[in-house]
């Protein structure tokens, strides 16, 4: 599987259980070759207090990498993906009513660092997504 098609992958494991949210998921090359994975409950910036995506009550982010850290400097969107892959949770709360003095409570979802290839990595993806999605 490409770089390419993971992302598209795990983008539309998370539209399967929420068909009118975001995912973002893409290969970043900036200062740490890594893919981020950002989830979100609204479909855009219009359904956010100020347009801001940080103000979207998911704050589920994750970010996958290998092993050995980064990916290595020749992957690139159209490379196949490594085997040794590592998804690590960066945010795994969500806002829910207030409570007490507080503007919003959260509580924190029980996700944790997966090891594996791609189709583990999409696997692992979708059973937390399913975990996210109330009943």
């Amino acid at each position: 599987m490409k770089m390419s098609e993971l992302t598209q992958a795990i983008q539309s494991t998370y539209n399967k259980h929420f068909p009118n949210s975001k995912c973002f998921a893409h290969y970043t090359t900036n200062l740490y070759r890594t893919i981020s994975i950002g989830c979100y409950l609204a479909a855009d910036k219009s359904e956010l207090s100020n347009g801001y995506w940080d103000n979207d009550m998911l704050h589920i982010k994750f970010m996958l990498e290998t092993d050995k850290g980064e990916f290595s400097k020749d992957v690139i969107e159209e490379s196949e993906t490594p085997d040794n892959l590592v998804l690590e949770v960066v945010r795994k709360n969500y806002f829910i009513k207030p409570s007490g003095f507080n503007v919003y409570d959260s509580k924190v979802l029980p996700y944790r660092k997966t090891k594996g290839n791609a189709k583990k990595i999409i696997a692992t993806l979708d059973k937390y997504f399913t975990k996210l999605k109330p009943n």
